[in-house]
């Protein structure tokens, strides 16, 4: 059975390596299977054809020297995204260090992919049911330091 080799960027941009085998082909495109499936390329997205992996290696490490690819590191969300509301500008400004000390996203607002919503003494009916109404957690500050700590919130 023949395999082969490729480098191919896919039209997302991304650029990525393949063992083909079962291959058959045209002017315009490779069809061909990769990890059991059966996949289409088309011919003038491959960089790179081999017949080994030594080869495909190679070629690798020479493109992304040249700056032809570039490894692309992978989009991480944060732990959290969080607003906080109610709260003297001293304590929110506490809360929105430990947040971030905690690798979570600190926004303004209620978005669309807030995931918590922390509430102090002041906080206003608006925002509350702005956040319920878009499913986002809603949770008072022992809460949210407990789910910090623990990653569990106390019934209590």
């Amino acid at each position: 059975m023949d395999i082969r080799y490729i480098i191919y960027v896919n039209a997302k941009g991304e650029v990525k390596s393949y063992e083909l085998e079962d291959i058959s082909e045209n002017d315009i495109y490779i069809q061909a299977v990769h990890d059991g499936k059966l996949k289409t390329f088309r011919q003038d997205r491959v960089l790179f054809e081999g017949e080994d992996v030594v080869s495909l290696e190679n070629e690798i490490q020479h493109l992304l020297k040249s700056g032809h690819i570039e490894v692309q590191k992978p989009k991480v969300k944060a732990l959290l995204e969080v607003c906080f509301t109610g709260f003297s500008k001293k304590e929110k400004d506490e809360l929105v260090q430990l947040a971030e000390s905690m690798q979570c996203l600190v926004r303004k607002s209620v978005t669309t992919d807030l995931d918590v919503l922390c509430y102090g003494d002041n906080a206003g009916p608006s925002k509350m049911r702005d956040a319920r109404n878009k499913s986002v957690l809603v949770i008072n500050k022992v809460e949210f330091i407990s789910m910090l700590n623990t990653g569990e919130i106390p019934n209590e």
